[in-house]
Formats: structure tokens, sequence, C-alpha cells
């Protein structure tokens, strides 16, 4: 699967950015102020039901990419959801599903039987540690738009050089605060050439399938 070329995703944004600068006002703030909004953002979203979170993870080498995973979680209530997981790496596909249904989770891999155990999910895994970053704050009259964006190197090994990286995040709020979405994108410093690139969607008000125990 070829991955869209950086020349075309820089004139989306260049686009994009073009039509919201006539409305939108970009201000410089600190860290503590980003992460008091990313915080503000996750309590409100936690609060609206239903809703569906949609994320996408791309890892791309030479414009190819190499691993791709969707996840999308639906919620009823804040102990009613399901997530399915799909993982796509070096051809094969791997499907993870997981409910909750109160205080009980239910899990499978690959539409096997169902199970109760074992169903815990680890946390997605840190940004890299930025050698340095930026904060911003963007607003328009329907929407909050906090920007990250961090310079790295990974250090050299016995298999490869020191590599710059640059990386952006955006975090887009509604005008209730719930969060809208997400986009992180890493690319290398020098080419621009994207290595990572992350999406998160939520949808809020929308009708869900009911939520039933897979386990009698």
């Amino acid at each position: 699967m070829k991955f869209r070329s950086w020349t075309i995703i820089v004139f989306a944004l260049v686009v994009f950015a073009t039509t919201e600068s006539a409305s939108a006002q970009t201000a410089t703030i600190t860290e503590e102020d980003y992460w008091k909004g990313i915080k503000q953002g996750h309590t409100a979203t936690r609060a609206v039901f239903p809703r569906r979170e949609t994320r996408k993870y791309e890892s791309v080498s030479d414009g190819n990419v190499t691993y791709s995973r969707t996840e999308i979680s639906e919620y009823l209530s804040s102990d009613t959801y399901r997530n399915t997981k799909t993982v796509v790496r070096n051809g094969t596909t791997n499907v993870t599903e997981a409910l909750q249904i109160g205080r009980v989770r239910y899990c499978r891999e690959n539409a096997m039987d169902w199970k109760t155990s074992g169903c815990y999910q680890n946390p997605p895994a840190p940004l890299d540690d930025a050698d340095e970053t930026k904060y911003a704050l963007e607003t328009t009259k329907d929407s909050l738009t906090y920007l990250r964006t961090t310079t790295f190197e990974e250090k050299a090994t016995e298999k490869k050089a020191a590599t710059n990286f640059a990386t952006e995040d955006r975090f887009v709020l509604n005008k209730d605060m719930s969060i809208r979405e997400r986009t992180i994108i890493k690319m290398l410093a020098l080419t621009k050439s994207v290595t990572v690139r992350e999406t998160d969607k939520y949808e809020y008000g929308i009708p869900l399938k009911p939520i039933v125990a897979p386990i009698k």
C-alpha cells in the first residue's frame, strides 16, 4: 500500500491553514496551559454518551505502510463499551475484540471463543523525549486547537547513525471542550518524509448497536 506523498500532505495543510487563517487566532502558550487544555478535553469527552472514537496508526518506510492499526471504540455509558482493534503487519491481519458491561470485561482474538480473563489492554506508549518543544493555541469561533511541535534525535546504534525527527501533534476541541480529533505526524527532520501518522476522530450522538454479554 503506497503512502500519500509528503508534498500532497504539505499542500493540504497549507490550503487548510490559509482557509482558516482569516478567522483563527494563534498564540504561544506555556506547557502548563497546554496540558490543562488536554486534561479538560478528556474530562469533557468522558461525560458524553453515546460516542465513537476511531484511532488509526500507520508506520511508514520508503513511502510504504509497513504496519497499520485501526481501533474503534464505542461507548454507550461509562461502563458499557466495545472495542475492536485490527492490526496489519507483513500482510497478516489480526483482529482483537473487547467488551465491557458493568464491571465485567470480555475479549477474543480472530473470532475465537470469548473469555473473561486477560482482557485488560496496555496504555499507548508516550511520545519520544523531545530536545525542543513549542506549544500554541489556535482559536476559531467553533473550536480550540492545541498544537505541540517537537524536535528530537534518536541516538546512534551499531546498525544506524543518529537521526533527527520532528513531530506535530494537533489536538482539536469542540466548543463544549469535548475532543473532535487528534493528528500526530512524525517525520524525518531533514527530508520531511513521514515515518509515523496517527489520527483520532470523535463522533457524538450517533446511533450505536446494543452491547450484550457474549457469554451467558
